[in-house]
């Protein structure tokens, strides 16, 4: 006579942990006060490409409100009204206009690296630096 077996239906169930939402860590950045922040040339360009940085410049689109803080409004609408940046309130991000204007600026190097370096360091820490004129008395603290 054939042995009957009988197979269990039964899934494993492998407990899971209760997913909680943990708050984003804030954190602070430093921007350049109104008048300190650079209008032309090199500086310019060094800033704006610290700032890209700081802001990640591989994201779609960055928050305007904190570019505002970096760069400044003016600069934030110049670049909009050039069709080299696009957005609403909240967001902001390049066209593929402003991928070029941007680019052809890495190209051609029309930035220093070491002040790119300085710029960025004051964003990101508040450092100042002697060397390239960045005094910590013209750095404003934020949160984000």
């Amino acid at each position: 006579m054939a042995k009957q077996v009988t197979l269990s239906q039964e899934k494993s169930v492998t407990p899971t942990k209760p997913r909680t939402r943990v708050a984003a860590a804030q954190s602070t950045y430093y921007s350049l006060v109104e008048g300190a922040r650079p209008v032309a040339g090199e500086r310019l360009h060094s800033h704006t490409q610290a700032v890209f940085e700081f802001m990640g410049l591989t994201k779609k689109a960055w928050s305007r409100p904190k570019l505002e803080t970096l760069m400044g409004k003016r600069a934030v609408s110049y670049h909009i009204g050039q069709e080299n940046m696009a957005g609403d309130e909240e967001k902001v991000s390049l066209t593929p206009k402003g991928s070029g204007h941007f680019g052809k600026r890495l190209t051609a190097k029309t930035y220093d690296a070491g002040l790119t370096a300085a710029f960025l360091a004051a964003i990101q820490s508040g450092t100042e630096s002697t060397k390239y004129g960045i005094r910590k008395a013209n750095l404003v603290a934020h949160t984000s």
